[in-house]
């Protein structure tokens, strides 16, 4: 609710079965209680009852198993980017955020030396932050880091845009030229195979689905990683 956007009526087949004051309705489900929405972010902190929603709905209405869990997943991804990779040698962005970092951590474990990864200064970051991840994250990791100073590129794409979503686009077209430069640079015999980052909902969207739904890149899936570019 705190992106500008709201639900007026509940769809057909469908009753509100939450609301704010001023949002009339916050929460909707369907006569079966087996589809629902929520207008909120039950997953966050601040979200009162935030967990007991989630975990109501995954347990007791779409009857998850509660099987998996965190370390599980991290063996997942790093199996699956083991088998992925094999020899070659690959590439993953660091925006300084949880996301990348994370996938980069999960792609290091999988296949150590055969990992580049490249920090990008593009001047957003709070004041410190990028020094923090460059000493910390190599730190935690041992990854072999290349820090490319690119706050003057970055701030001269996003002079005089206002719109949010622009900004963002703008950020990551941005993100993309400089892996590419940097890829450029490198001696043919050594030039990366794959590029990783952090997977959105949006790399997963056709550009038609991508014009009709028009879900916001910010949402990041549970999927920590995802090869996004063969560079070959």
């Amino acid at each position: 609710m705190s992106h500008g956007d709201s639900v007026v009526q509940a769809p057909q087949g469908f009753t509100s079965c939450g609301a704010t004051d001023k949002t009339p309705i916050a929460a909707f489900e369907n006569s079966e209680g087996t589809l629902a929405g929520v207008q909120f972010h039950p997953e966050v902190l601040h979200s009162e009852n935030g967990q007991l929603i989630l975990e109501r709905w995954l347990l007791n209405v779409v009857k998850c198993a509660p099987t998996w869990t965190s370390e599980n997943i991290a063996e997942n991804e790093i199996s699956r980017v083991k088998k992925l990779v094999g020899d070659k040698r690959a590439i993953c962005g660091l925006s300084g955020g949880v996301d990348s970092a994370v996938a980069a951590a999960i792609v290091q474990r999988a296949i150590g030396k055969q990992l580049t990864c490249v920090f990008v200064d593009h001047g957003l970051l709070r004041k410190g932050e990028a020094e923090q991840v460059e000493r910390d994250f190599v730190a935690a990791t041992g990854v072999s880091l290349k820090v490319v100073d690119a706050r003057a590129q970055f701030l001269a794409a996003l002079s005089g845009v206002t719109d949010p979503e622009s900004k963002r686009k703008i950020i990551g077209r941005e993100f993309i030229r400089t892996f590419e430069a940097r890829h450029e640079r490198l001696p043919r015999m050594t030039r990366l195979i794959f590029l990783f980052r952090e997977l959105c909902i949006q790399m997963l969207l056709n550009q038609e689905a991508e014009q009709a739904l028009r879900i916001s890149n910010r949402i990041t899936m549970l999927v920590v990683c995802q090869m996004i570019c063969n560079l070959r």
